[in-house]
């Protein structure tokens, strides 16, 4: 069975090697085989055979719609935290100021 690609969970290099594929649009097969850094890209399921060219893979959708995933969920994910530590800053900053103020 194959691996939902919301449950996939990559390295920084893994996921840096998915998007250069994406940009890219192709890889040689002969790369894939030759170095191991490449072969989660088979193990998952995230290429494809192009059918224009033998010796090429292209990004499959199962690839594809992880990357769009992966970067909406990393906006859900970052959004809240940047926003609450700015306003936890804001509410610190505000008592300080309240408090020198009262001082005077």
């Amino acid at each position: 069975m194959s691996t939902p690609f919301k449950d996939l969970e990559f390295s920084f290099k893994q996921v840096r090697i998915l998007r250069k594929l994406k940009d890219d649009g192709c890889i040689s097969k002969e790369l894939v085989r030759s170095n191991p850094k490449y072969s989660f890209l088979q193990k998952y399921n995230l290429i494809d055979n192009d059918p224009e060219r033998y010796d090429i893979y292209r990004p499959s959708d199962k690839a594809l719609m992880y990357l769009r995933y992966r970067r909406k969920d990393l906006f859900r994910t970052w959004y809240p935290h940047v926003v609450s530590s700015l306003a936890f800053i804001a509410s610190i900053a505000s008592l300080i100021i309240n408090i020198l103020s009262s001082v005077h």
